[in-house]
């Protein structure tokens, strides 16, 4: 099965500061990755990461391993995530328009385990776009919180 890709552009009303402080800090990332159950960082580039993907009775755990692998602040970050069942990649870039942000979200998942390419084709595309718009939903109403 060949990767499955979603991304998302949104904006923000916050500094482009507030928003790259936010999002390069992979626990702030985990904490709007919907089903992600835990984050653990290893370090201030590495996390482990527990997700729960769900679609009715249907469900999926994935445990990677995330490191960010490029910054260019505050400007654009890179990240990969490995796991037994599936390796993630993307980035978010970030554009400041006056006192709004433009974020653009894009994600990468390879399935390589026969269960992680079981569990893409049956909740597949439709899941992780849904999971880039919740994802970016969530990132939008953390940083525009008073």
């Amino acid at each position: 099965m060949p990767s499955v890709s979603a991304s998302e552009e949104f904006l923000v009303r916050a500094t482009i500061d507030k928003c790259w402080n936010f999002v390069s800090d992979l626990s702030n990332v985990g904490s709007c990755i919907p089903g992600c159950e835990s984050v653990a960082s290893v370090d201030s580039k590495t996390a482990n990461f527990k997700v729960k993907l769900r679609i009715g009775y249907i469900s999926k755990t994935l445990e990677l391993k995330a490191r960010i692998n490029e910054e260019r602040a505050p400007n654009h970050f890179s990240f990969a995530a490995q796991g037994t069942d599936a390796e993630i990649s993307g980035a978010i870039d970030l554009a400041s328009l006056n006192e709004q942000t433009k974020l653009k979200y894009r994600i990468d998942i390879d399935p390589i385990s026969v269960t992680g390419k079981t569990a893409m084709t049956m909740m597949g595309k439709d899941l992780v776009k849904r999971q880039a718009e919740e994802f970016a939903s969530c990132v939008r109403s953390k940083l525009e919180k008073k």
